[in-house]
């Protein structure tokens, strides 16, 4: 959590020394929120003789788009609203990258899922509800914490089901 609160120029980079985190690389690491450089943790998996890995998940935790009835002239939400479609598009290209990697037999398999899936919903509600819990720095309540973590399994569960059902034996 305190990695994912980094971001410059607001909150610094969390340090972790070689005792927490080991890397033979260095004696220490900094971590930062993953929107600043991969927001969604794929680039090392493209890396593929030095992080071999089979299956790979990727939750993507973003929320839907939101339609307003009411347009803004805020030049600051219209850049908001910008970056959100960018980052969008970039989910898109990160998940259609990690795609070509597999078919060329370069990467490993991708299963992906998006928080507002319903597809393989446990209870239904789980999906609109684990969207609209804030992404801020305030502490989790225990049912959005409770219908995340229910959520998060059954989407797993469910593509695996669908997708590599291999891993199931």
């Amino acid at each position: 959590m305190a990695a994912s609160s980094a971001f410059p120029p607001v909150f610094p980079p969390l340090r972790l020394n070689a005792d927490i985190y080991p890397n033979s690389l260095s004696e220490y690491a900094t971590l930062s929120d993953g929107g600043i450089y991969d927001n969604l943790g794929v680039n090392p998996l493209m890396r593929a003789r030095r992080n071999p890995v089979d299956v790979c998940f990727v939750s993507d935790g973003g929320k839907p788009f939101a339609v307003s009835p009411h347009p803004t002239e805020s030049g600051t939400i219209v850049l908001k609203e910008a970056i959100n479609i960018m980052m969008e598009q970039v989910r898109g290209l990160q998940f259609a990258r990690l795609q070509l990697s597999y078919d060329a037999k370069k990467g490993p398999k991708p299963i992906w899922f998006s928080i507002d899936s319903r597809v393989g919903e446990e209870r239904p509600g789980d999906a609109a509800f684990a969207s609209l819990v804030a992404t801020d720095l305030k502490r989790l309540e225990a049912e959005e914490h409770e219908v995340l973590v229910r959520h998060g399994r059954a989407l797993t569960m469910a593509r695996v089901k669908s997708y590599a059902p291999e891993l199931l034996k």
